[in-house]
């Protein structure tokens, strides 16, 4: 009985085609053939079972130029599938059918409504008035503050072209002056300073007296008697320096303080 023997068919190690035993050189792909012959067979491909998930092949994208697809050799395995680059989340909000992209605490949503402007809030009428009324009466205040010092610590108080010597600067010292009134009326010009002196009042305004009369050229107009505890209407006068102009000094004193009374118009001093 004839015994069949078994032969190993030869396959080309490059393209896989079949070749005979004396073929030096692949008919299919021209490749040079080994020759000892691979008794390796081919390991079996199992088909895909029912139910197993299969990896998913992007289909390319439209303009998108494809690396060419080579032939799988013998006995390589092929490499896997390129999976795409993952995407950046968008700021934009998702269109209709996409799903809504979650926000973390912090970031502001871009379909946050934006809030309205707050209102200025105004204020009445009727509380604006008295700040005002308060802001002038404060900087009134404040100049007259700062008139009544600048009297108070003069040496000469200037009415017109003329100067008069002060109490401080008659006295030696200086007296608190409360109010300060300039009023011009019929061409004659009027300064009007008081002082609050609790103290030697008659005493200080006959100082006073003396000194106008002595020192600087004034003459009595009328008799005045500085013994009593008040004396009004005490008058001294002296020419301008400007021709046709008088001053007149006025002196009123009680035991409150005294009255400083500056007048300045025309007129003439007739001395007898």
């Amino acid at each position: 009985m004839k015994r069949e023997g078994y032969s190993m068919a030869r396959l080309c190690t490059r393209c896989g085609a079949q070749i005979g035993d004396d073929t030096k050189f692949c008919k299919t792909c021209g490749a040079a053939i080994n020759q000892q012959i691979s008794q390796q067979p081919q390991a079996w491909q199992h088909p895909p079972q029912y139910g197993q998930p299969q990896a998913w092949q992007q289909p390319p994208q439209y303009g998108q130029p494809q690396p060419p697809q080579r032939a799988p050799q013998y006995g390589q395995q092929q490499p896997p599938p390129q999976q795409p680059p993952p995407q950046q989340p968008s700021s934009q909000p998702p269109q209709y059918g996409q799903p809504y992209q979650q926000y973390q605490p912090g970031q502001a949503s871009p379909q946050s409504p934006v809030a309205a402007p707050k209102k200025k809030r105004r204020i009445p009428l009727a509380l604006i008035i008295p700040i005002i009324f308060v802001v002038i009466v404060g900087v009134a205040i404040g100049v007259a503050l700062i008139v009544l010092g600048n009297t108070a610590d003069q040496d000469f108080i200037k009415i017109g072209k003329d100067e008069v010597p002060s109490v401080k600067y008659i006295l030696g010292e200086t007296r608190t002056a409360s109010s300060v009134k300039t009023s011009v009326g019929s061409g004659v010009t009027k300064k009007v300073i008081k002082y609050s002196v609790s103290e030697n009042q008659k005493e200080e305004m006959l100082a006073y007296a003396l000194g106008l009369t002595n020192d600087y050229g004034y003459f009595r107009l009328n008799d005045n008697d500085f013994t009593g505890p008040s004396g009004y209407g005490f008058q001294f006068a002296k020419e301008s320096v400007e021709d046709g102009y008088l001053v007149i000094v006025t002196i009123d004193y009680d035991r409150y303080g005294y009255t400083i009374t500056l007048s300045r118009g025309t007129g003439t001093l007739t001395v007898s």
